[in-house]
């Protein structure tokens, strides 16, 4: 499926392409490039996911577009500029001249109608309306964070890319005008908060994902993430991987299990993800935190 998304999430482009990082998980594909025209170029676009390309520095010359065969936009792309095509609808474009460097996030409507019918948005609104190099400061701002997560290495987590994905969908639920049915602050009930916590604790070696763990509260997958920050200071993300590497610390010490056989028993994808993610957390490699507390216990 995460092959399909990515494939689905890409246009047509006679331009040169080049600096390509990209991440692609269940709901949502993200991909920034550098763009170089000398002349003319054309974009053409048509998929089954809603797609919002982001200016990030740079632009062209001039641009003029057309939505499902209208004409729709003719001016420059600029810093900031910010495209959103709807599922299903076309988009061709024709650019002259320009260098520039664009994030496009393509999301799947099952994204889109799972935060609206299951947060707190009203429901059956998820249908965002065109928008052509308009200026949105917040999805900017979206833009230029996600240009910093594609360069993490390795790429990140299910749960993390669950969470993105959940965030986008709201944020562009939001910003195309439909309304929350009512929100609060208020944190999870404790049972219901327990229930995640006892659900992390039994499944750390696997692939959580964000609908598994609002599963055990019976929210929505946005509304958890809000809740569950409220109740813990940290996004569901921050609290597996601190749980991931607590566990990690335990067997460290108490087992004589290669680094290796530890990284995959606490669920991180290889030695070197998480020897990275422990450097981060503890501030030493896996391995010199073992020795120091073994040669510490044997009093030396």
């Amino acid at each position: 499926m995460q092959t399909d998304l990515g494939t689905q999430a890409r246009g047509r482009f006679t331009g040169a392409v080049a600096n390509v990082t990209e991440m692609t998980g269940e709901d949502i594909h993200i991909r920034c490039s550098e763009a170089e025209i000398n002349g003319l170029a054309e974009y053409a676009f048509q998929s089954p996911l809603y797609k919002v390309c982001i200016i990030l520095e740079g632009g062209t010359r001039s641009t003029q577009a057309w939505a499902d065969g209208k004409a729709c936009y003719r001016g420059g792309d600029f810093p900031g500029a910010v495209t959103v095509i709807p599922a299903g609808s076309t988009r061709r474009a024709i650019m002259r001249e320009g260098r520039y460097r664009v994030l496009a996030i393509a999301i799947s409507p099952r994204s889109l109608r799972r935060v609206a019918e299951r947060s707190e948005i009203t429901p059956n609104v998820a249908c965002l309306r065109p928008q052509n190099n308009a200026e949105n400061p917040r999805i900017f701002a979206f833009a230029r964070a996600m240009e910093g997560v594609l360069r993490q290495k390795p790429a990140p987590s299910t749960l993390f890319q669950d969470a993105i994905a959940a965030h986008f969908s709201n944020l562009l639920l939001r910003q195309a005008g439909h309304k929350a049915r009512g929100q609060n602050n208020y944190g999870l009930p404790p049972r219901a908060l327990q229930r995640c916590v006892d659900f992390v604790s039994s499944n750390l070696g696997e692939d959580i994902s964000l609908e598994m763990l609002a599963a055990q509260t019976g929210l929505g997958e946005f509304a958890f993430l809000r809740a569950f920050k409220a109740s813990t200071g940290e996004t569901p993300h921050q609290f597996v991987l601190r749980a991931r590497i607590e566990r990690a610390k335990t067997l460290l010490v108490a087992s004589g299990a290669p680094v290796t056989e530890i990284a995959l028993d606490v669920g991180f994808s290889s030695h070197s993800h998480f020897s990275a993610a422990f450097r981060r957390s503890v501030g030493v490699s896996p391995r010199a935190f073992r020795s120091a507390l073994v040669a510490d216990q044997s009093g030396f």
